[in-house]
């Protein structure tokens, strides 16, 4: 059954990109007389439909990607890890915040970032409250934590 399902979503994936290579957008160009023209696109709903399907397989086939994070301590001590870890949740709400463990070490780490310049500001704002130590690593993310959710 799951190679069936599998089939379809490739089959649909396929049919998707003929359909957008097919011409199905066109284009009009309304000239106004005192602005730059104007570009309409024109899109069937059905491709728009199977367009949202092809995207949603593929964002939960692939959650997970190659990214980065603010590292903000890096301690064999359990309970500073956990003390960190609370006051990064606290203060920054809007971030998830990440414990993890590589012997012997617990590792505090904060967001989620596609490229190392988005992490830039949430760096700096870490290195007021610790002064050392704040860095950006690569790191494998959770796209859901990017993306909203279309659910």
């Amino acid at each position: 059954m799951y190679r069936l399902y599998r089939k379809l979503f490739v089959f649909m994936g396929w049919f998707g990109v003929v359909m957008l290579m097919g011409c199905v957008f066109s284009a009009q160009v309304r000239a106004q007389q005192t602005s730059a023209p104007a570009v309409e696109w024109i899109q069937d709903s059905a491709l728009t439909r199977l367009v949202n399907v092809y995207r949603q397989y593929h964002f939960y086939a692939n959650r997970f990607h190659k990214g980065y994070r603010v590292q903000v301590i890096s301690t064999d001590d359990r309970d500073r890890a956990n003390q960190v870890r609370a006051l990064l949740l606290q203060r920054f709400p809007q971030y998830r915040a990440y414990l993890q463990y590589h012997a012997p070490y617990f590792r505090v780490r904060v967001g989620d970032f596609l490229n190392q310049e988005d992490a830039i500001p949430l760096r700096d704002s870490l290195r007021e409250i610790f002064p050392s130590g704040v860095f950006i690593v690569p790191d494998v993310i959770d796209a859901e934590a990017i993306l909203p959710s279309s659910r």
